[in-house]
């Protein structure tokens, strides 16, 4: 007669070893989502930059058409939209478009002159700023950042970094 045999092994995993494995498997997730998550931050800045130099090609597009800088982007009669140079549809807004993430046009004075020159910035998200210095730049109306640490700005094109 066959005899059958009993073995005593079990099978499958201990608690232990699930509970590591499970851990490992949340580290590893967190990890992917911080490193997405800095990836679209970094693609929302180059948006801005990119648009920073599409927005300096305009306003200089307004010079050469007008003799002199315009007032504002998009409002009043000296602006962007108004001059027929961009339109408003297609008028260029930060990829978050919140408080704190706005293009800003600031139109300069030089001597007694406004909009002789002017200063326009975009807030990046993370801390690779490139800035124009700010001191002796007298602005028409408003106010330049005062914190440059997330900073991505131009000024006329002499002063223009690539």
């Amino acid at each position: 007669m066959l005899k059958k045999v009993i073995s005593n092994t079990k099978r499958g995993f201990t608690l232990p070893e699930i509970m590591i494995v499970i851990v490992i498997i949340g580290i590893l997730t967190t990890i992917a989502i911080a490193a997405g998550s800095m990836a679209k931050a970094g693609a929302r800045d180059n948006q801005r930059k990119t648009d920073i130099r599409l927005l300096q090609l305009k306003i200089e597009a307004y010079r050469e058409q007008d003799g002199i800088y315009p007032t504002s982007l998009a409002g009043g009669t000296n602006s962007l939209v108004s001059s027929g140079i961009i339109s408003a549809a297609v008028l260029p807004k930060d990829p978050i478009n919140d408080t704190d993430h706005q293009y800003v046009y600031i139109p300069l004075q030089l001597g007694s002159s406004c909009g002789a020159s002017y200063y326009l910035y975009a807030t990046l998200e993370k801390n690779n700023s490139q800035h124009v210095v700010t001191t002796g730049l007298t602005p028409c109306s408003g106010s330049l950042p005062t914190d440059l640490s997330k900073i991505y700005d131009v000024t006329s094109p002499s002063q223009f970094k690539q």
